[in-house]
């Protein structure tokens, strides 16, 4: 506004962008929500450091999430890797670079894992050829 009251017309920001930026808010508060609500599950008796995590900032608990990924190692939560994998276009504010890394990490080595079980599948068990076979 400006100092008459009068809504300034701004052509640049359109109703599509707006829009558009809402839906982007909704979806990072969603995903931000799934990752929290996939900790207290998994992790009950760490519900006030979760919470306290929650009040310090939403998007706090993706690196919350990623830091127990890494406490965690091989033995990793499927449900807690799925929710943070989903979560990761909204992971923008990390600034620790190396827990985002091991989220990478950890996809490439579920790709080899569902490359390994395609090759299976599609080829099928070894067979013995004969000639006669019809």
């Amino acid at each position: 506004m400006n100092q008459r009251g009068n809504k300034i017309y701004n052509p640049l920001f359109t109703k599509e962008m707006g829009a558009a930026i809402r839906k982007h808010t909704k979806d990072v508060d969603a995903s931000c929500r799934s990752v929290k609500l996939c900790l207290l599950r998994i992790y009950p008796s760490e519900v006030d450091s979760i919470e306290k995590v929650w009040r310090r900032g939403k998007r706090k608990i993706f690196s919350y999430g990623l830091k127990k990924l890494e406490l965690e190692g091989d033995q990793v939560n499927s449900d807690l890797l799925k929710v943070l994998i989903n979560a990761r276009p909204f992971m923008n504010n990390i600034s620790d670079e190396g827990l985002y890394k091991i989220l990478d990490l950890k996809i490439k080595i579920i790709e080899k894992v569902k490359c390994k079980l395609k090759d299976i599948e599609v080829n099928g068990p070894i067979k013995i050829w004969r000639p006669f076979d019809v």
